[in-house]
């Protein structure tokens, strides 16, 4: 009977896919070592004399290496995206400093160099000894 909502119904390879994707990790790799064990319920060989176990070994093997492929790609490329925006954000602190360090050496006022850099300045006086340090707002 066909669908009244218009869909197609799904193929055996979606519905496996759906129970696969419900399975917690646990569940696939139970579900993966019984397949694995063959449950010996007799001859596993199609029509055309194929083993049935081999290939689907030969096909869980390929999914999880192109799976592992795909996460490894992506977590490259999240790990390259990240460190790319952390040393972009840390070169233009640097120059922020070295910025703020050469307005104070031509003699603009703390005040200012804040304004003009954007950062916050924290003086410290110790004894002889006057600390000054930049900080982002």
């Amino acid at each position: 009977m066909a669908s009244t909502s218009g869909r197609k119904s799904k193929s055996p390879l979606e519905k496996a896919v759906k129970i696969w994707r419900e399975l917690t990790p646990e569940e696939r790799i139970s579900f993966v070592e019984e397949l694995r064990r063959g449950n010996d319920s007799g001859n596993n060989n199609d029509e055309n004399g194929n083993d049935f176990q081999a290939g689907l070994e030969k096909g869980i093997s390929a999914g999880v290496k192109k799976g592992i492929q795909h996460a490894l790609l992506k977590g490259v490329s999240k790990g390259v995206e990240t460190g790319f925006e952390n040393g972009v954000a840390k070169g233009m602190m640097i120059e922020k400093i070295n910025v703020a360090k050469n307005l104070l050496l031509e003699g603009f006022s703390l005040e200012k160099i804040s304004k003009i850099t954007g950062l916050s300045i924290n003086l410290k006086l110790c004894e002889n000894e006057i600390t000054l340090s930049f900080i982002k707002k």
